[in-house]
């Protein structure tokens, strides 16, 4: 009887408690302008920005420069946790978590698109060219891409390369490459007036690109592709998958305004409903950026930064959110044992069993 009386105490206290945000804003190292982050396999963060390169080992928290201090046009991590960070004419790799670096000079005074192993792809199409080297540098090659623009970004997906191009004269769009960037064929998606382009897969291989002109998918590794239009919010700028198949998409207004809230949306349903999440991060908020670590967080940023963790203490009815439908959730799964319940997110304290415990430790978070 005491247990169920100090249940519904909990109950009436959470009724009038607000949720969980969704993001957590993480203050940017030094008031720097952050160009971009990226991580390697041990969950060190890096991030790119004006002042040079910083690096956190606490998924965001702290950031502490490292001894690369000079103006970074972004960070580049490839499989092997090599990072990679151009500076001009120059870009500079690290094969020790940023310890010691070494140099490679780059016929191009721009970005580096794509690194891994020994393929790094450099430049920026028709103002300077593209540039592939398969020594580390010793040697580069003229790409010959049919395309005037912008060279946004290269993604690695299905074993090929995707070049995400943007132009404002309506000759941007994607292209494909099945030997590592030697050569590149035209998808369906070009001579389109694109601006911002991402590309990733889910498990099954599917594989969406995002752009100003709408969010694609493709079942056949790119031979064919259907566009996704069904409550589609606006121009995403960037699109993620993370490993269990969430489809995130970036949203910046910065061209274009008055289209639909900006920030993040969700999609599911295969592409059918676009779910706004911004719980945290308040509302029109410009993101142009994601990214997911290998700790599974989530993060989001242009001139901000915030951070989402795939687990979320207290969340165990798994919607994304601590609110009283989570001590709900935990009280039936006490009185029935129910299925249903995240255990890892309902277990708040970590004992390994779920409790009335976990319920008073649900009700603090909510109050937080």
């Amino acid at each position: 009887m005491k247990k169920f009386t100090m249940i519904a105490i909990m109950m009436s206290i959470a009724s009038f408690a607000m949720s969980q945000n969704f993001w957590t804003e993480i203050a940017l190292p030094d008031s720097c302008n952050l160009v971009n982050i990226d991580g390697t396999s041990n969950g060190n963060l890096y991030a790119a920005t004006n002042h040079g390169l910083y690096k956190s080992t606490n998924n965001g928290n702290e950031w502490n420069l490292t001894g690369m201090s000079v103006s970074c046009g972004n960070v580049y991590i490839d499989d092997n946790d090599v990072i990679y960070v151009n500076h001009g004419n120059q870009l500079l790799y690290s094969s020790d978590d940023a310890l010691i670096w070494d140099t490679i000079q780059i016929p191009v005074n721009k970005g580096i698109l794509y690194a891994n192993d020994s393929v790094i792809i450099v430049g920026r199409l028709d103002w300077y060219g593209i540039h592939i080297s398969h020594d580390y540098g010793d040697t580069w090659t003229n790409l010959n891409v049919p395309v005037s623009g912008y060279a946004y970004k290269i993604y690695e997906v299905n074993g090929m390369l995707i070049l995400c191009t943007f132009s404002y004269n309506g000759e941007g769009g994607f292209f494909l490459s099945y030997d590592y960037g030697m050569t590149w064929e035209p998808t369906s998606l070009n001579k389109i007036y694109f601006y911002g382009t991402g590309a990733a897969s889910n498990s099954q291989g599917v594989i969406f690109l995002s752009s100003s002109e709408g969010v694609y998918k493709s079942d056949d590794n790119g031979q064919s592709w259907q566009v996704i239009v069904s409550q589609y919010p606006g121009i995403f700028i960037d699109i993620m998958i993370t490993a269990e198949d969430d489809i995130y998409g970036a949203f910046d207004n910065t061209f274009f305004k008055d289209i639909a809230p900006f920030g993040v949306y969700r999609l599911s349903d295969n592409g059918e409903t676009w779910e706004y999440i911004n719980s945290g991060m308040e509302y029109d908020i410009n993101i142009s950026r994601l990214f997911q670590s290998s700790n599974g967080s989530i993060f989001a940023y242009r001139d901000r930064l915030f951070r989402h963790s795939s687990e979320m203490p207290g969340d165990a009815n798994g919607d994304m959110k601590v609110d009283v439908n989570d001590i709900q959730c935990i009280i039936s799964f006490m009185m029935s044992d129910i299925e249903s319940i995240e255990f890892t997110n309902a277990d708040v304290n970590n004992d390994g069993i779920i409790n009335i415990l976990d319920i008073v430790a649900t009700v603090n978070l909510i109050f937080q």
